[in-house]
């Protein structure tokens, strides 16, 4: 089945489920992605074309990076802008609240806990959120959060890894959602989820999308991470091969970006650049949680009460945290400022090469993550709308990465 087969099949049922399942604000919610999905689908059929061989014609003069840059920008101003996609727009997904109950009941004194009620509050591409509430709970909160792992996840990450990091975090007092419990056999509710509290607050912005300025709320999660990498790390390091993670990250994502038989000139320049300047990125070792963004954070006001989604936590060096923040530091108060806070909290700045390194390196990682999220789109393994924002993502990210690539010495 085509790209443009699945897209249309997708559109058509949530066009369908928009009539039938929502009111108008709902209804309203939900059409800008499916504006988004028709923009990028007409795009293709008519100027991507175009676009391509003035890509092919400019590597003659300006290389990969510039061409590919051309190029993206191009379908960056081709396209209306992307419509974040809202929660309120996706049809209720309704939750095994008896087959929950029944495992709750086997944890630790619940042997008589309720489940009242359970709704879906995110959609993530490799996890979703569900908020439950309980009655006659004796050791957890009357309110607890699942995360469970998405059918089709194309990061190959499970929850079932993240527990025992969730575990050695909040024993010594990071700022995360206490975590209480790990179905991993995934019969509950067909796939494996853990349990933890539910935090209040919630996300303002994500990788490509920042919040207003505001430099209070930048320098607290500065000093969030700061104590996260102070977290000692008895116990963990079996939990992962020996020698440093960048290495095999590196490998991992280049194996990754092969498979799908994409072609860019610039991510192929961004991989030749990474391994060629691979000695600047080893430092001091610490908790990372390799996804420090304003989308795994929950947020009220100036304080960031929990650092959520630990799928991609490792054995690294600060530096993958910090550069990673890079772009939303710079678009809420400064980079140099996120770094000053980072540092009165106790942390160490690693050198320039270093963070350079990683802030690249955050980005050519999202660069393929967003192929990966295209590819399943086209590919007919989403089933909401909403993951047609992957498109904006992939424009965004490669647009950052080609102009790194301009910026980058050696």
């Amino acid at each position: 089945m085509s790209a443009l087969e699945n897209n249309l099949r997708l559109l058509r049922d949530t066009c369908r489920d928009v009539r039938e399942k929502l009111g108008a604000h709902e209804q309203a919610a939900a059409l800008g992605p499916v504006v988004s999905l028709l923009d990028d689908m007409l795009v293709q059929q008519g100027v991507l074309p175009a676009l391509a061989q003035a890509r092919d014609a400019a590597l003659n003069t300006s290389g990969a990076a510039g061409a590919d840059l051309s190029y993206w920008q191009g379908y960056q101003s081709a396209v209306a802008a992307q419509s974040v996609a809202l929660e309120s727009g996706a049809p209720a997904e309704r939750i095994d609240t008896a087959a929950l109950q029944t495992y709750l009941a086997t944890l630790p004194g619940e042997a008589g806990v309720r489940v009242v009620a359970a709704r879906v509050v995110s959609r993530g591409f490799s996890k979703k959120t569900v908020l439950v509430s309980l009655q006659g709970n004796r050791t957890l909160p009357a309110e607890i959060a699942l995360r469970i792992d998405q059918p089709f996840n194309y990061l190959g990450t499970t929850v079932s890894d993240e527990f025992p990091w969730l575990r050695q975090l909040a024993a010594h007092g990071a700022r995360i959602a206490q975590p209480f419990a790990l179905e991993g056999s995934g019969r509950v509710l067909g796939q494996k989820f853990l349990v933890s509290a539910k935090v209040n607050g919630g996300a303002v912005g994500g990788n490509y999308v920042s919040p207003p300025r505001n430099p209070a709320l930048v320098a607290d999660i500065a000093h969030a991470l700061a104590g996260i990498h102070r977290v000692r790390l008895e116990g963990l390091r079996g939990l992962q091969p020996a020698g440093p993670h960048i290495m095999r990250e590196v490998d991992a994502y280049y194996r990754d970006w092969q498979a799908l038989g994409a072609v860019s000139p610039a991510l192929e320049a961004g991989f030749a650049w990474v391994r060629r300047n691979l000695a600047a990125a080893h430092g001091p070792e610490a908790i990372i949680h390799n996804d420090y963004n304003f989308n795994n954070m929950m947020i009220e006001g100036d304080r960031l009460l929990a650092v959520v989604d630990w799928e991609f936590a490792h054995i690294g060096t600060p530096a993958a945290d910090l550069g990673y923040f890079y772009y939303s530091a710079e678009n809420t108060a400064s980079f140099d400022y996120f770094l000053d806070q980072y540092r009165q909290a106790g942390g160490t700045v690693p050198a320039q090469a270093t963070l350079d390194f990683y802030i690249f390196w955050g980005q050519l990682r999202l660069a393929v993550m967003g192929f990966q999220a295209v590819a399943g789109l086209n590919g007919g393994n989403f089933k909401d709308i909403r993951f047609a924002a992957s498109l904006g993502h992939l424009r965004s990210g490669m647009m950052r990465v080609c102009g790194k690539l301009m910026e980058l010495p050696g």
